[in-house]
């Protein structure tokens, strides 16, 4: 059966609430008439070679919910150890998984583009798909909320002013979420921190 003997204009008839659903999943086509049988199609999730370029693409570029914004999230690309034990459904073995696989927090390379998404933890972490799934309203790949701290100084001394924020960047629109004056407390950083002629605290 050709794509143009598919018959799409009623669409189908089962709704899924997550993405990882469609891991070994297969499709059924009803045959053109009574008599004919149905075509049941594989999803091209379920090859492993297929699964690692596709996965992350569906993941970036689509969505079963339809809010502008989700709840704040844990990165599992950065979350310490502790704070992934903490997830529900994960074993020890789980988040040794995680970590081993995981790109260092200490490489100055820039990750793999497999790390934007969280499909590394089927693809690359041997998680299982269900296992995903049901952490899926948990966990992100990507952190769009910064807690920054700013020194503003004179190379050769005088004034300073060292401010601290927490900074929302979600939907491409920063909004600051918290904001407090350091000033008073030095510039809390070293020389070599600050830069070419930064005097210290």
């Amino acid at each position: 059966m050709s794509r143009n003997q598919l018959n799409t204009k009623n669409g189908g008839n089962t709704r899924i609430s997550s993405l990882y659903q469609l891991i070994n999943a297969t499709v059924s086509i009803p045959g053109s008439t009574p008599q004919e049988k149905a075509t049941t199609y594989p999803s091209p999730l379920n090859d492993p070679g297929s699964q690692e370029q596709l996965l992350p693409l569906l993941l970036d570029e689509c969505t079963t919910v339809n809010t502008p914004e989700i709840p704040a999230r844990i990165n599992v690309n950065t979350a310490p150890q502790t704070v992934l034990m903490a997830l529900p459904g994960l074993s020890e073995s789980d988040v040794q998984n995680i970590l081993a696989t995981r790109p260092s927090p200490s490489s100055t390379d820039p990750p793999d583009a497999i790390f934007q998404t969280p499909a590394w933890l089927v693809t690359r972490a041997n998680l299982s798909p269900s296992k995903v799934q049901a952490l899926e309203k948990y966990i992100t790949a990507r952190t769009q909320v910064y807690r920054v701290q700013v020194v503003g100084y004179f190379d050769r001394g005088g004034p300073s002013a060292r401010v601290e924020a927490v900074i929302d960047t979600n939907q491409g629109s920063p909004r600051i979420l918290y904001y407090r004056d350091l000033t008073e407390l030095g510039k809390g950083f070293n020389p070599a921190q600050l830069g070419a002629g930064g005097q210290g605290p």
